[in-house]
């Protein structure tokens, strides 16, 4: 009965590590963004895909986002993996946010940090929690990593911290997202169809 009753456990806890949230292979989304804007900056925020959503400081003040040519900390040098520049953050947590919510967003992340890895949770509009996931990042190794997820429910931020000094020092390159398709023709006259018949029944 033991063995059962800690098995039955194990089964109701294990879809609260994942809860929705799938690692995927690379892919080519609807967005891409290879980092190519012209200047190097260091700001609270800082636009990505074209305006269609941002990573942000852990405070929106700080001014922790870095966007560079390369970065060469403790003697760890990190540059572009394509393109001339890459984005991150020296203190964490910081939180990419997307004007429409994404059903799957990858990126390239290299690390700096003297940790490996890093914790990356993801929310939805409401700023619910909607699982969490590991990237894989090797704080040694001079090499970028592809981490990648999707999600039944729409991501509408997704909040990365560090594993190494002032959780921060984590780099990205060749981010990819596909936002969750707008609703179709058929699926918006259904919906039309559904309210004309609601007040139909309320007249009545």
């Amino acid at each position: 009965m033991r063995i059962a009753w800690n098995a039955a456990i194990v089964l109701l806890a294990a879809p609260l590590a994942s809860a929705g949230i799938t690692a995927i292979d690379p892919f080519t989304g609807e967005l891409s963004d290879n980092l190519s804007y012209p200047s190097t900056a260091i700001v609270p925020s800082f636009d990505i895909f074209e305006g269609a959503g941002s990573l942000n400081s852990f405070d929106g003040v700080t001014t922790s986002i870095h966007y560079l040519l390369r970065d060469n900390f403790s003697g760890d040098l990190v540059t572009p993996r394509t393109g001339g520049h890459i984005l991150g953050f020296t203190t964490g947590p910081a939180t990419f946010v997307f004007d429409t919510p994404l059903e799957r967003f990858g990126a390239y992340f290299e690390n700096n940090s003297g940790g490996d890895d890093a914790l990356v949770e993801f929310f939805d509009t409401s700023g619910a929690l909607i699982g969490s996931a590991i990237a894989d990042t090797d704080a040694d190794l001079q090499d970028w990593t592809w981490n990648g997820w999707e999600s039944d429910t729409g991501i509408a931020s997704i909040r990365v911290t560090g594993n190494g000094i002032i959780d921060g020092f984590l780099w990205f390159d060749d981010l990819q997202a596909t936002p969750i398709p707008a609703p179709t023709g058929l699926a918006l006259l259904g919906l039309g169809t559904l309210g004309l018949a609601r007040r139909h029944r309320n007249k009545g």
